[in-house]
């Protein structure tokens, strides 16, 4: 099973909070929305891996790396693409904000009663199916501070078809 990272970077002094996601520019995940992050190498830890990838990705190094939790992911029709990923947090890091020729990044608003006119809504039609699943109450929880709690998901395990549809999770 694949070791991979998945970061969510927070900017919580803008007004109002922004969330940075990537569109996926090529590769297993082309076209969609998601955290910062990829596979973990041998000679690394899930923690150097989650720092290089977001420098590699974004050019954002983190600063403040905070473990929320651990997600597994089941392909019906590519087993080796089976995954155990470790989700984390950021809200302090240095750097500037690049696209890299495997992520297309974009600051969207992560507080839903904000008045702004130039952020849109998380683009969740454009996110793997997962998402819909753990990802609003993971911000609705964990995003409003920065704490090392871990986050206690709904679900753990996720299961996707041949067309990468999301079939079951528990």
């Amino acid at each position: 099973m694949l070791r991979t990272n998945l970061c969510f970077f927070i900017d919580n002094s803008s007004t109002p909070r922004r969330l940075l996601l990537g569109l996926k520019k090529k590769g297993f995940g082309k076209g969609r929305w998601n955290g910062i992050g990829g596979k973990k190498t041998d000679d690394e830890t899930i923690d150097e891996s989650a720092i290089r990838e977001c420098v590699e990705e974004v050019g954002l190094k983190p600063t403040n790396l905070v473990k929320r939790g651990e997600l597994q992911y089941y392909y019906k029709n590519q087993k080796h693409m089976n995954t155990h990923c470790t989700i984390y947090t950021i809200d302090m890091w240095t750097g500037d904000l690049i696209e890299s020729d495997e992520m297309s990044p974009k600051w969207w608003n992560l507080d839903s009663d904000s008045n702004s006119d130039n952020t849109d809504p998380l683009p969740y039609d454009l996110m793997w199916d997962d998402m819909k699943v753990w990802f609003p109450s993971f911000i609705n929880s964990d995003f409003k501070t920065a704490t090392t709690t871990p986050t206690k998901f709904t679900s753990t395990n996720f299961y996707f078809d041949e067309n990468d549809n999301l079939i079951s999770h528990n």
